[in-house]
């Protein structure tokens, strides 16, 4: 069976700009930012930023690891890690974590896995986090996929099938993590 994973894949990078124009005019995104920055210049700063991100890529190697810098920063000690070397940049890998903190893990996980010189990894995200448009739009440009958990049996058991199917195409077809 073929399926279309428009409804549950990531964003892409013909997609970024319409998104990030979502969110940058968003005013709850706003408030957000202004939560984490607390600054009005910087808040300003950031949406000027996010205004020129043409790629994924972009995104995550500017936004993305100065949000993470700034969580490490302020709530810990430090982050190491062990084994990443071990792992070839040129395949695709299925990692699968404890599920401590939902959100986190992944990002710590990707943020390793940049600075180490790999393509960051497609990050599984159930739609019952996604209280607001703002949020699909931010975890989706983040390179996450969507996991439908609020349907009927017959359909959940549908939605698992398709998103199987698309981690075996994204790490199969597409060798993408």
């Amino acid at each position: 069976m073929e399926y279309n994973f428009d409804d549950i894949r990531p964003y892409n990078d013909k997609e970024i700009k319409e998104k990030l124009a979502l969110l940058i005019n968003d005013p709850v995104f706003d408030e957000v930012l202004a939560y984490i920055f607390k600054e009005r210049q910087k808040v300003d700063s950031v949406k000027a930023q996010l205004s020129m991100i043409n790629t994924i890529e972009q995104l995550q190697s500017t936004f993305i690891c100065e949000l993470i810098i700034r969580i490490l920063n302020n709530t810990s000690g430090g982050l190491t890690s062990s084994g990443l070397d071990n792992l070839d940049k040129k395949k695709a890998y299925l990692f699968i974590s404890n599920h401590r903190d939902i959100i986190l893990d992944a990002a710590l996980l990707n943020f390793l896995i940049f600075k180490n010189g790999m393509t960051t990894t497609r990050i599984a995200i159930g739609n019952n986090l996604l209280l607001y448009k703002w949020i699909e739009n931010v975890v989706r440009l983040n390179r996450s996929f969507i996991i439908k958990r609020n349907l009927a049996p017959r359909d959940l058991l549908e939605a698992s099938r398709k998103v199987s199917h698309f981690i075996r195409h994204s790490i199969t077809k597409e060798n993408i993590s």
